[in-house]
């Protein structure tokens, strides 16, 4: 009897079978659940990254007679951030030029300190000086306002890293005489071109190159210069009406593989006209400020976007792109108010398809 109990005890592989079924029917049915969670847990952070740029700009406002930082230059090699002795206070586009990238006029300067964050300018300073304990701003993505937590490295189409610093000069011209320089190993920043004002001796206007990582960065249309040849400059918060519809920050691409996909390559009658391929869009990503053109997509095949009243809202990538005009496709208008989305509140403002998406 003692046997044959401890026979019927044993699972039989059937039995053993059955359950292993069972569990693997479990697992995928959960997996989806548990993937739609992290996404949302994702998503929530963005969005209070967003939200609080935009207590900071309300702040900033409040504090500053109404106006808003400036925007500068965007960064690239073409347009560094910096100002030569004879460049008047703003560029015939209407964008402000900037002392340096230290400059504290700039919004990524101006509005992080206002919501208990250091300035962009002093978290690359504290990753490249050695004094005290360097801020890695690799490690920064983890949790920071700065970083959505589902964007990934630079990757370029060929996938190294679009960002890579490769110093054509001496570390101490290029970053001025700091010990420290940026990572040159593929996939860790981007590189913004400018220069520090109170580098002593100021160095020429843009040999300079800095780490540089931001997913959240301001509406290049709100400083700009209109269709009819207006330059709006000096924004005050308060003139970006209707404000929920007026985009303040917007969550841009991070990667060229976001704009792979087909509802977004076979948006544009002629998507190579638009530096896109079924690999992805192709332009310069890497810069201060954007609007339509280089918008978010890797979320839901879009992103967030912070609006002047303080709203944080997802939308797809087609929805905040220009309506064409079948009769003259080569000009692409940036509003669409039929989706509530106002790049530029102040008057027409378009990009051709000739000369690309520049801010």
């Amino acid at each position: 009897m003692e046997h044959i109990r401890r026979r019927r005890a044993a699972f039989t592989l059937v039995e053993l079978l059955v359950v292993i079924g069972i569990i693997a029917i479990l697992v995928a049915i959960l997996l989806p659940a548990l993937n739609k969670a992290r996404q949302a847990a994702q998503e929530t952070q963005c969005m209070s990254n967003l939200r609080q740029f935009g207590f900071g700009f309300q702040i900033y406002a409040d504090a500053n007679k109404g106006f808003l930082p400036e925007d500068g230059p965007t960064g690239e090699s073409t347009s560094p951030i910096g100002r030569n002795t004879n460049s008047p206070a703003y560029d015939k586009k209407g964008n402000y030029v900037p002392f340096g990238v230290d400059d504290p006029a700039l919004w990524f300067n101006a509005i992080p300190p206002l919501v208990n964050n250091r300035s962009y300018h002093d978290m690359i300073a504290d990753y490249l000086y050695p004094n005290g304990v360097p801020s890695n701003l690799a490690d920064s993505r983890v949790n920071s306002i700065w970083v959505c937590p589902t964007a990934g490295p630079p990757i370029s189409l060929s996938g190294t890293s679009s960002g890579t610093l490769t110093p054509t000069k001496s570390p101490p011209e290029i970053y001025q005489g700091l010990t420290k320089a940026p990572s040159t190993s593929p996939g860790d920043f981007y590189a913004l071109y400018g220069m520090d004002w109170s580098a002593k001796p100021r160095p020429s206007y843009n040999a300079l190159t800095y780490p540089f990582y931001q997913c959240y960065v301001f509406n290049s249309k709100l400083f700009t210069k209109l269709d009819d040849g207006t330059v709006i400059t000096k924004v005050k918060l308060a003139q970006l009406r209707p404000g929920s519809d007026v985009v303040l920050m917007a969550e841009r691409i991070m990667q060229y593989g976001e704009y792979a996909d087909p509802k977004i390559y076979h948006y544009w009658p002629n998507p190579t006209a638009h530096n896109i391929n079924a690999m992805g869009y192709m332009n310069n990503i890497a810069q201060t400020k954007t609007y339509s053109p280089r918008f978010a997509a890797r979320h839901r095949h879009g992103g967030f976007l912070l609006f002047a009243d303080g709203h944080v809202a997802w939308f797809g990538w087609t929805e905040v792109q220009g309506i064409l005009n079948p009769l003259n496709p080569d000009i692409v208008p940036i509003n669409r108010p039929d989706n509530h989305v106002i790049w530029c509140p102040f008057g027409t403002v378009s990009w051709t398809t000739s000369s690309g998406d520049n801010n």
